[in-house]
């Protein structure tokens, strides 16, 4: 198992523990919500970022597309599952954070290692 595949996935399970666990007992409850915010877009670009690699050997354009839509449907599953969560509400902008930082983090990855 390549060292990108495990990074994608372990990200994905940080994610869904902390998208997952009701509000009462996340650790980011005392955030600011702006900073909250900022979290969405730098989870699902690392995570976006972590899967390019892993991806690589369908060719650069479909590898990307691909990284992001994971990225982008995990982010949005995630979403969808919070409504039943005691305290959590999940947010089409939300959403939108998370395909706009798993675009990002292509396109970051995509520049840093061609």
């Amino acid at each position: 198992m390549s060292t990108w595949l495990v990074l994608a996935l372990a990200l994905m399970a940080v994610i869904a523990l902390l998208s997952l666990l009701p509000a009462s007992s996340t650790t980011v409850s005392w955030c600011p919500q702006g900073v909250q915010k900022l979290g969405h877009v730098l989870f699902y670009g690392a995570l976006a970022g972590a899967w390019l690699p892993t991806l690589g050997t369908l060719g650069a354009p479909a590898a990307a597309w691909a990284a992001w839509l994971l990225a982008s449907s995990f982010g949005a599953l995630m979403e969808w599952l919070q409504r039943y969560r005691p305290g959590r509400v999940g947010c089409w902008s939300d959403v939108l954070r998370n395909a706009l930082g798993a675009g990002a983090g292509v396109i970051l990855v995509s520049w840093l290692w061609p």
